[in-house]
C-alpha cells in the first residue's frame, strides 16, 4: 500500500515521534529568538529564561534521538550497551519534558505589548504545544516498550541529577 510505513522496530516509531517534536522545537526556537528583536519583549527576563530552557531541551532531545538512531540501526556492541542507551534515552526524554515545563512557565509570564509581539507569542505557544505533544508521545511509547526496571533506572538518573 502506498503511503503506509511499517515500522521495523519500536525504536523507529519512538524516533519518529521525537523527530516531530524536534521539528516543532526548531520552529519554537526560531520564534523565540525573533522575539529578541522586538523592543517590547527583548528585555524581559522571562525571555532569557525561555532561551535557557531551549538550550537544555534541544540538548536532551537531540541526545535521545542519537541514542534511538543507534538502537534502531543496531549500533551497539553488547546487551549492556543497548541497556545503557535505553536508560540514557529515558533520562533524556524526562529531562527534556521538565525543561519544556519550565519554558512554558517563563513564556506564560511574557508580556506582549504590541500586535507583532502578540502574534509571535501565539505562534510560539502553538509550536510549544506541538513539541510537548510529540515528546509526550515518544515518552509514552518508550515507557511501554522497555521493562519497568530499565525505566526506573532512567527515572533515578533524573532524580539524582535533580
Amino acid at each position: 500500500m502506498e503511503g503506509i510505513h511499517v515500522y521495523a522496530t519500536p525504536w523507529e516509531m519512538i524516533l519518529q515521534h521525537l523527530r516531530h517534536s524536534i521539528r516543532a522545537e526548531q520552529i519554537f526556537c526560531s520564534l523565540t529568538t525573533e522575539m529578541k528583536w522586538l523592543p517590547t519583549l527583548a528585555n524581559q527576563p522571562e525571555l532569557a529564561a525561555v532561551h535557557k530552557q531551549n538550550y537544555e531541551t534541544s540538548y536532551h532531545m537531540n541526545t535521545a534521538a542519537g541514542n534511538l538512531l543507534r538502537l534502531n540501526r543496531g549500533w551497539t556492541w553488547t546487551d549492556e550497551d543497548q541497556t545503557r542507551l535505553v536508560v540514557m534515552t529515558v533520562e533524556c526524554l524526562l529531562e527534556a519534558y521538565a525543561h519544556l515545563k519550565q519554558a512554558a512557565a517563563a513564556m506564560s509570564r511574557l508580556i506582549a505589548a504590541d500586535p507583532q509581539a502578540t502574534r509571535l507569542l501565539q505562534a510560539a505557544r502553538h509550536w510549544h504545544k506541538q513539541r510537548k505533544y510529540w515528546l509526550r508521545q515518544a515518552t509514552h511509547l518508550l515507557r511501554k516498550t522497555v521493562t519497568p526496571n530499565v525505566w526506573e533506572q532512567g527515572v533515578h538518573l533524573v532524580e539524582r541529577a535533580g
